[in-house]
């Protein structure tokens, strides 16, 4: 119940591209917290399973954020796009 309280809040002020990748974060972290918890499933594991598992979470943290921001990449105007336009060439002032 706080977690959506806190999430309608951060909707009012933030846009719905930041607050996504955010609480799909939250969401999944608080789930494997609770199923380690529960279940205790790290206790029959060695160290590399342990590091594979983390490395997939920290992957699918990085393709959700990277999938949140190339939206707003391709939705903004060309007017506000990253890329830097090339100068447009001046007449050439010498020759008189």
């Amino acid at each position: 119940m706080l977690l959506l309280c806190i999430n309608l809040q951060a909707l009012d002020t933030f846009k719905t591209s930041v607050i996504s990748p955010v609480y799909y974060v939250t969401f999944t972290s608080l789930t494997i917290l609770a199923s380690m918890i529960m279940f205790k499933d790290w206790d029959s594991q060695n160290a590399s399973q342990i590091v594979t598992q983390l490395c997939g979470f920290v992957t699918i943290i990085y393709g959700t954020f990277l999938l949140h921001r190339s939206r707003d990449l391709e939705s903004k105007p060309e007017s506000e796009s990253p890329v830097i336009a090339a100068p447009h060439p001046r007449p050439n002032s010498s020759k008189v």
